[in-house]
Protein backbone atom coordinates (compact mmCIF):
# COMPACT_ATOMS: atom_id res chain seq x y z
CA UNK A 1 0.00 0.00 0.00
CA UNK A 2 1.06 3.56 -0.90
CA UNK A 3 0.76 6.27 1.66
CA UNK A 4 0.97 10.18 2.06
CA UNK A 5 1.88 12.04 5.03
CA UNK A 6 2.60 15.53 6.24
CA UNK A 7 6.16 16.06 7.27
CA UNK A 8 5.48 17.14 10.76
CA UNK A 9 3.29 14.11 11.63
CA UNK A 10 6.52 11.71 9.75
CA UNK A 11 8.53 13.50 12.10
CA UNK A 12 6.30 12.64 14.98
CA UNK A 13 5.62 9.05 14.24
CA UNK A 14 9.54 8.65 13.72
CA UNK A 15 9.85 9.62 17.28
CA UNK A 16 7.28 7.56 18.77
CA UNK A 17 8.06 4.70 16.54
CA UNK A 18 10.95 4.64 14.37
CA UNK A 19 10.24 1.21 13.07
CA UNK A 20 6.66 1.86 12.22
CA UNK A 21 7.41 4.91 10.19
CA UNK A 22 10.23 3.30 8.50
CA UNK A 23 8.02 -0.27 7.55
CA UNK A 24 4.72 2.04 6.10
CA UNK A 25 6.32 5.49 4.80
CA UNK A 26 9.90 4.33 4.00
CA UNK A 27 8.74 2.88 0.16
CA UNK A 28 8.92 3.71 -3.52
CA UNK A 29 5.59 5.38 -4.35
CA UNK A 30 5.00 7.17 -1.51
CA UNK A 31 4.55 10.71 -0.67
CA UNK A 32 6.09 13.05 2.55
CA UNK A 33 4.33 16.70 1.85
CA UNK A 34 6.93 19.10 2.02
CA UNK A 35 10.27 19.86 0.59
CA UNK A 36 11.92 16.92 1.70
CA UNK A 37 12.08 13.51 3.13
CA UNK A 38 14.57 11.92 5.79
CA UNK A 39 18.09 11.20 4.24
CA UNK A 40 18.50 8.16 2.26
CA UNK A 41 14.67 7.10 2.18
CA UNK A 42 12.56 5.86 -1.31
CA UNK A 43 9.54 7.80 -0.32
CA UNK A 44 9.26 10.98 -2.59
CA UNK A 45 9.14 14.69 -1.66
CA UNK A 46 5.19 16.11 -2.57
CA UNK A 47 5.39 20.03 -2.89
CA UNK A 48 2.00 21.31 -1.78
CA UNK A 49 0.31 24.40 -3.34
CA UNK A 50 -3.28 25.69 -2.13
CA UNK A 51 -4.09 28.01 -4.85
CA UNK A 52 -3.02 27.53 -8.29
CA UNK A 53 -2.14 30.94 -8.56
CA UNK A 54 0.84 30.43 -6.39
CA UNK A 55 1.87 27.96 -8.32
CA UNK A 56 2.09 29.80 -11.61
CA UNK A 57 4.07 32.49 -9.80
CA UNK A 58 6.99 29.52 -8.50
CA UNK A 59 7.53 27.58 -12.26
CA UNK A 60 11.30 27.53 -11.38
CA UNK A 61 10.92 25.08 -8.59
CA UNK A 62 13.25 22.12 -9.50
CA UNK A 63 10.80 19.20 -7.65
CA UNK A 64 9.32 16.24 -9.67
CA UNK A 65 5.62 16.26 -7.56
CA UNK A 66 3.72 18.83 -7.17
CA UNK A 67 -0.04 18.50 -5.40
CA UNK A 68 -2.91 20.67 -5.72
CA UNK A 69 -5.27 20.94 -2.17
CA UNK A 70 -8.10 23.32 -3.07
CA UNK A 71 -10.59 23.71 -0.44
CA UNK A 72 -13.09 26.58 0.92
CA UNK A 73 -10.68 28.30 2.88
CA UNK A 74 -8.66 31.27 2.90
CA UNK A 75 -5.60 29.54 1.27
CA UNK A 76 -6.99 29.41 -1.64
CA UNK A 77 -8.83 32.01 -3.70
CA UNK A 78 -12.17 32.45 -4.21
CA UNK A 79 -12.30 32.69 -7.59
CA UNK A 80 -10.20 29.31 -8.09
CA UNK A 81 -12.87 27.80 -5.14
CA UNK A 82 -15.56 28.95 -7.48
CA UNK A 83 -14.52 26.77 -10.58
CA UNK A 84 -12.73 24.27 -9.27
CA UNK A 85 -12.46 21.63 -12.50
CA UNK A 86 -11.18 24.54 -14.60
CA UNK A 87 -8.43 25.39 -11.97
CA UNK A 88 -7.76 21.26 -11.89
CA UNK A 89 -7.28 20.98 -15.70
CA UNK A 90 -4.99 24.18 -15.69
CA UNK A 91 -3.14 23.00 -12.51
CA UNK A 92 -1.88 19.57 -14.43
CA UNK A 93 -1.14 21.20 -17.66
CA UNK A 94 1.45 23.62 -16.33
CA UNK A 95 2.54 21.05 -13.65
CA UNK A 96 3.10 18.36 -16.74
CA UNK A 97 4.13 21.20 -19.26
CA UNK A 98 7.13 21.84 -16.46
CA UNK A 99 7.57 18.30 -16.56
CA UNK A 100 6.15 17.81 -13.35
CA UNK A 101 3.85 15.12 -11.80
CA UNK A 102 1.34 16.40 -9.78
CA UNK A 103 -1.48 15.36 -7.12
CA UNK A 104 -5.19 16.60 -7.58
CA UNK A 105 -6.59 16.93 -4.04
CA UNK A 106 -10.02 18.54 -3.78
CA UNK A 107 -12.19 18.79 -1.09
CA UNK A 108 -15.96 18.19 -0.40
CA UNK A 109 -16.47 21.76 0.96
CA UNK A 110 -16.04 22.83 -2.70
CA UNK A 111 -19.88 21.68 -2.97
CA UNK A 112 -20.83 24.97 -0.14
CA UNK A 113 -18.88 27.64 -2.05
CA UNK A 114 -21.25 30.57 -2.85
CA UNK A 115 -21.40 31.41 -6.88
CA UNK A 116 -19.55 28.26 -7.64
CA UNK A 117 -20.01 26.69 -10.86
CA UNK A 118 -21.70 23.41 -9.59
CA UNK A 119 -22.75 23.18 -5.79
CA UNK A 120 -24.95 20.98 -3.09
CA UNK A 121 -28.52 21.29 -3.35
CA UNK A 122 -31.14 21.56 -1.20
CA UNK A 123 -32.10 18.34 -0.50
CA UNK A 124 -28.39 16.53 -1.84
CA UNK A 125 -25.86 15.34 0.60
CA UNK A 126 -22.26 16.79 0.10
CA UNK A 127 -21.06 13.48 -1.27
CA UNK A 128 -23.82 12.92 -3.91
CA UNK A 129 -23.17 17.05 -4.95
CA UNK A 130 -19.32 16.23 -5.09
CA UNK A 131 -19.77 13.19 -7.87
CA UNK A 132 -22.72 15.05 -9.44
CA UNK A 133 -20.61 17.61 -10.05
CA UNK A 134 -17.82 15.88 -11.22
CA UNK A 135 -15.14 16.79 -9.19
CA UNK A 136 -13.08 13.21 -9.52
CA UNK A 137 -13.61 13.62 -13.15
CA UNK A 138 -12.00 16.52 -13.52
CA UNK A 139 -8.65 14.49 -12.36
CA UNK A 140 -8.42 12.22 -15.41
CA UNK A 141 -5.68 13.66 -16.66
CA UNK A 142 -3.42 13.71 -13.33
CA UNK A 143 -0.64 11.36 -11.61
CA UNK A 144 -2.89 10.69 -8.82
CA UNK A 145 -6.53 11.62 -7.09
CA UNK A 146 -7.12 11.65 -3.39
CA UNK A 147 -10.31 11.47 -2.92
CA UNK A 148 -11.24 13.12 0.92
CA UNK A 149 -13.31 10.50 2.20
CA UNK A 150 -11.98 10.63 5.84
CA UNK A 151 -15.01 12.64 6.89
CA UNK A 152 -17.17 9.83 5.91
CA UNK A 153 -14.74 6.80 7.98
CA UNK A 154 -17.54 6.18 10.64
CA UNK A 155 -19.72 5.38 8.45
CA UNK A 156 -18.59 2.45 6.11
CA UNK A 157 -21.34 2.35 3.76
CA UNK A 158 -21.07 6.43 3.35
CA UNK A 159 -17.34 5.98 2.80
CA UNK A 160 -17.12 3.40 0.49
CA UNK A 161 -19.90 4.88 -1.74
CA UNK A 162 -17.47 8.02 -2.22
CA UNK A 163 -14.28 6.34 -3.00
CA UNK A 164 -16.08 3.86 -5.61
CA UNK A 165 -17.97 6.75 -6.84
CA UNK A 166 -14.85 8.89 -7.31
CA UNK A 167 -12.98 5.62 -8.25
CA UNK A 168 -15.33 5.00 -11.40
CA UNK A 169 -14.94 8.96 -12.41
CA UNK A 170 -10.92 8.75 -12.45
CA UNK A 171 -10.40 5.43 -14.18
CA UNK A 172 -7.41 4.21 -14.67
CA UNK A 173 -5.17 6.53 -12.32
CA UNK A 174 -3.87 5.87 -9.34
CA UNK A 175 -6.42 6.88 -6.60
CA UNK A 176 -6.03 7.54 -2.75
CA UNK A 177 -8.76 6.98 -0.13
CA UNK A 178 -8.26 9.65 3.17
CA UNK A 179 -7.86 8.55 6.69
CA UNK A 180 -7.84 10.85 10.04
CA UNK A 181 -7.05 10.16 13.59
CA UNK A 182 -7.71 14.23 14.28
CA UNK A 183 -11.57 14.09 15.24
CA UNK A 184 -10.00 11.79 18.12
CA UNK A 185 -11.32 8.48 16.17
CA UNK A 186 -10.39 5.48 17.67
CA UNK A 187 -8.00 2.86 16.47
CA UNK A 188 -10.82 0.77 15.40
CA UNK A 189 -12.59 3.14 13.35
CA UNK A 190 -9.12 3.50 11.18
CA UNK A 191 -8.72 -0.18 11.00
CA UNK A 192 -12.18 -1.18 9.59
CA UNK A 193 -12.20 1.84 6.61
CA UNK A 194 -8.91 0.77 6.07
CA UNK A 195 -9.78 -2.94 5.63
CA UNK A 196 -13.00 -2.18 3.24
CA UNK A 197 -11.12 0.07 1.21
CA UNK A 198 -7.77 -1.55 0.71
CA UNK A 199 -8.71 -3.29 -2.58
CA UNK A 200 -10.00 -0.47 -4.06
CA UNK A 201 -7.32 2.38 -3.39
CA UNK A 202 -3.99 2.54 -4.65
CA UNK A 203 -3.01 4.36 -1.55
CA UNK A 204 -4.25 6.82 1.34
CA UNK A 205 -3.55 9.48 2.69
CA UNK A 206 -2.74 9.88 6.82
CA UNK A 207 -3.96 12.74 8.74
CA UNK A 208 -2.97 12.96 11.96
CA UNK A 209 -1.33 15.42 14.27
CA UNK A 210 1.24 15.25 17.50
CA UNK A 211 -1.71 14.86 19.73
CA UNK A 212 -3.29 11.93 18.05
CA UNK A 213 0.07 10.29 16.75
CA UNK A 214 -0.28 7.55 19.48
CA UNK A 215 -3.23 6.51 17.45
CA UNK A 216 -2.21 6.42 13.68
CA UNK A 217 0.87 4.58 15.54
CA UNK A 218 -1.59 2.00 17.12
CA UNK A 219 -3.38 1.90 13.70
CA UNK A 220 -0.76 1.07 11.69
CA UNK A 221 0.76 -1.26 13.76
CA UNK A 222 -2.59 -3.51 13.82
CA UNK A 223 -2.39 -3.44 9.96
CA UNK A 224 1.11 -3.86 9.98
Amino acid sequence: MRWIIGDASLTAIRNTDPHIAQEFFNQVGCFVIGPRVPVGWQASPLLNFTSYETFAANKALATQWVQYDIEKWSLTPALEQQHPTAFMSAFVTLAHSQQQQCVLNPARDLMAVAGADCIQGPSETTDAAYLRCCIPKAAVTADIFVCQSQADQSDIHSYMSLLTGSKAQTGAIPFFGGLTTLRGNPVSELVAAYEAAETTVDGFVLNTNPATIQVACDFLAQIG
